[in-house]
């Protein structure tokens, strides 16, 4: 089991392979926005479950990438709003 620390340097891990460049504006985020944290958990989370998708029985495995390949997606696609709208306030 995981430490809280090695959680999070999972976390933040997972988010900067995405976004290298934006890595103050994610640890700033990560610190003072509990829904960006929770999302970028999520993402965490979600790559994980897909990187250990071929230990899954053959009859569900091709379902279960796609499915979760989806959720990396849109999860990553929330996180980049997030971001360009810390960017861009209105």
């Amino acid at each position: 089991m995981k430490t809280l620390t090695e959680n999070r340097q999972a976390t933040l891990s997972s988010v900067l392979r995405r976004f290298p460049e934006r890595e103050f504006t994610i640890r700033r985020m990560m610190e003072t926005d509990q829904t960006f944290l929770d999302l970028c958990e999520e993402l965490a989370v979600a790559e994980a479950a897909l990187s250990n998708v071929d230990q899954l029985p053959p009859a569900i495995r091709s379902e279960r990438r796609i499915e979760w390949q989806d959720l990396v997606d849109r999860l990553a696609k929330e996180i980049d709003g997030a971001l360009q709208q810390k960017r861009n306030p209105i």
